[in-house]
Formats: structure tokens, sequence, C-alpha cells
């Protein structure tokens, strides 16, 4: 993904089943790498940051992200 408002938005609603996010290249994102999503509202931070909280339903592995510049 690259040059987006969001990388990938993966849901976080009750009853979400299991979601692995694996060996993705991020770039150049407006709002987050990993967003967790309610329908169509973002309800996290970027889960991709140190000290995100963790969602026991989602697997985050491999993942590559470079930040916009400034």
């Amino acid at each position: 993904m690259r040059r987006a408002g969001i990388g990938i938005g993966v849901s976080v609603s009750s009853g979400a089943g299991p979601a692995l996010i694996a060996n993705n290249m991020i770039s150049d994102v407006v709002r987050g790498a990993v967003m967790g999503m309610d329908r169509k509202r973002i309800v996290t931070g970027d889960l991709m940051q140190s000290g995100a909280k963790d969602y026991r339903h989602i697997t985050l592995a491999g993942n590559n992200f470079r930040s916009r510049p400034l």
C-alpha cells in the first residue's frame, strides 16, 4: 500500500473473526498503517505502533511500514 489515507483496515467490531495481516509493505499513508475499524468508522490508533492495544483475533507479522515524510 502506498500513498493512501490508511494502509489496511481490519475489523475490531464485536464478534469479528480472526484476521492475519502479514508481509505487507506500507508507506506514505496519512492516518496509519493498520487501523481498527467498526464497519466504516476508524476506532483505534495505528495498530502497527508500539504500545497499541492488542486484539487477540488479529495477527500482525512481517509487515514493513515507512511513515509519511513531514
